[in-house]
């Protein structure tokens, strides 16, 4: 009977272990990284803010963008998000290295050019958008994906964007809140676009990279068109499926002193 309880006990007490550690990581996870990322992105923020102060009005933060007359660019098949954890945590999707310059833009992987506003999300919704997909990258803001064509904001083509919906900052943690209508809006040094939610959740898999394409054919939009795609994991805390929401520019503002758009007034 006693090597008996002596095993009992011995069992009850590596379970317990077992659950304390998962525990633990399942707060780490969940909780610690959400921390971590919020600095980074506070930090992110205060970088942009203080360029930003400096730079000229006139002279634009995002290279225009190349496409031939009368020609949309074709869309994009790769995987879309949004997250791929057997690789290096700082290589996007597409390959690439954080560090490396984008080509058909004046931008570097890692690093943050622009900043996102959800008002549905709430009235102080601003999170960093940092150049391509890594992980690295996705946890200190909103990713913007850097597949050719290359596509910036207020450009032709499909401003691609991905967020954690559970941990790591989770800027997109209620993007399911968004409606028909609601309003995006995105700020760089010299401009603010506000682009128009047309369509969502639109649950997929993640190899659907159709819905990153300049005309994705779930929506009935004519060549040319300037939208935004926000994407994230679906369900949550889980990352099955990817839920998608696309958005078109319905207006484009210079920035100056005190301006804001009317998305923010609100």
């Amino acid at each position: 009977m006693g090597a008996v309880r002596k095993t009992i006990r011995v069992g009850a007490e590596l379970l317990l272990t077992i659950g304390l550690v998962g525990l633990l990581l399942c707060v780490h996870q969940l909780y610690w990284t959400n921390f971590e990322a919020e600095a980074k992105a506070n930090d992110a923020l205060s970088r942009l803010d203080k360029e930003w102060s400096h730079l000229p009005p006139e002279e634009p933060t995002v290279a225009a963008p190349v496409v031939t007359p009368g020609v949309t660019p074709e869309p994009n098949t790769e995987a879309p998000p949004y997250e791929d954890t057997s690789g290096p945590g700082d290589t996007g999707l597409d390959g690439h290295k954080d560090g490396t310059k984008v080509k058909g833009a004046d931008t570097v992987r890692g690093h943050e050019f622009a900043a996102i506003y959800i008002p549905r999300l709430g009235s102080g919704f601003r999170k960093p958008i940092v150049e391509g997909s890594s992980r690295d990258a996705l946890a200190r803001g909103v990713g913007h994906y850097t597949y050719p064509p290359y596509v910036g904001p207020g450009q032709v083509g499909n401003f691609g964007l991905a967020g954690h919906r559970n941990g790591h900052g989770e800027p997109f943690r209620y993007l399911n809140k968004l409606r028909v209508g609601d309003k995006v809006v995105v700020e760089t040094g010299t401009q603010w676009f506000t682009y128009t939610i047309l369509k969502g959740p639109y649950i997929t898999k993640p190899s659907n990279g159709e819905v990153l394409g300049s005309q994705p054919p779930q929506l009935d939009v004519p060549q040319g068109s300037r939208l935004i795609t926000l994407t994230t994991c679906d369900p949550e805390f889980k990352s099955t499926n990817r839920m998608i929401y696309w958005g078109t520019l319905t207006t484009t503002d210079p920035k100056q002193p005190g301006f804001k758009p009317a998305a923010l007034k609100r």
